[in-house]
């Protein structure tokens, strides 16, 4: 809700100087409320705490169709290398509750433009991953997508702004379905990322990260 909120605030202007105001306007008005954004949650090991940030921001077109979308950013609290964020979206297909994922893991503390892998029957990469996939209900694993290798897939953030703790940056993604479980509803056999744009409150840890790796 406070992503679709903010985005209201950016219309014609620049994707970072929406980001930048509205992050500032957010931070002098409630610098509180996104202290609470941050949860603390503890994983199986629970030596190894994991946080969540939430009200980030991804705007994309899909297929050419423009949408936005919130998204979390998960981190583990010794990891000082990467970090990943995923947006989640439902929509209905008839009587059907179908929840989308979509994101980037292993989201380096650098400004370098990186190709992204993909994370489905792939060797392990240090670099980032592109995934997407849809689940039924919620909870069932429905539609399951690849990254096209043979297309322009790019992550790379391309600002930080340290008075307002968020960063910013941009993406294209390109899947081709892999795993169809169903055939109650069609599905495109290639999904198309374009001009994409995020914005993400910042851990404080992760500027300075960034500011070395310059």
């Amino acid at each position: 809700m406070h992503g679709f909120i903010l985005l209201r605030l950016w219309r014609r202007e620049s994707f970072q100087g929406r980001v930048y105001k509205a992050m500032k306007m957010k931070r002098l008005i409630a610098t509180a409320f996104l202290t609470a954004c941050l949860f603390f949650v503890t994983s199986c090991n629970k030596e190894e705490p994991r946080f969540i940030i939430y009200n980030g921001v991804m705007e994309m077109s899909i297929n050419g169709e423009p949408v936005s979308y919130e998204t979390a950013t998960e981190f583990e609290a010794s990891n000082q290398e990467d970090f990943f964020f995923i947006a989640n979206n439902e929509r209905n297909e008839g009587v059907l509750q179908i929840l989308e994922q979509m994101g980037i893991e292993k989201m380096p503390f650098s400004m370098e433009r990186f190709v992204l892998h993909s994370d489905v029957g792939q060797p392990v990469y240090d670099g980032p991953y592109g995934f997407y996939s849809t689940l039924e209900g919620g909870d069932v694993p429905s539609d399951i997508y690849d990254l096209d290798s043979t297309a322009n897939n790019f992550v790379q953030i391309t600002a930080f702004h340290e008075d307002v703790g968020v960063i910013v940056g941009e993406f294209e993604m390109t899947f081709l379905l892999d795993t169809q479980t169903h055939d109650f509803y069609e599905v495109p056999e290639r999904l198309e990322f374009r001009d994409g744009h995020f914005a993400i409150p910042a851990h404080r840890g992760w500027i300075e990260q960034l500011k070395e790796n310059q």
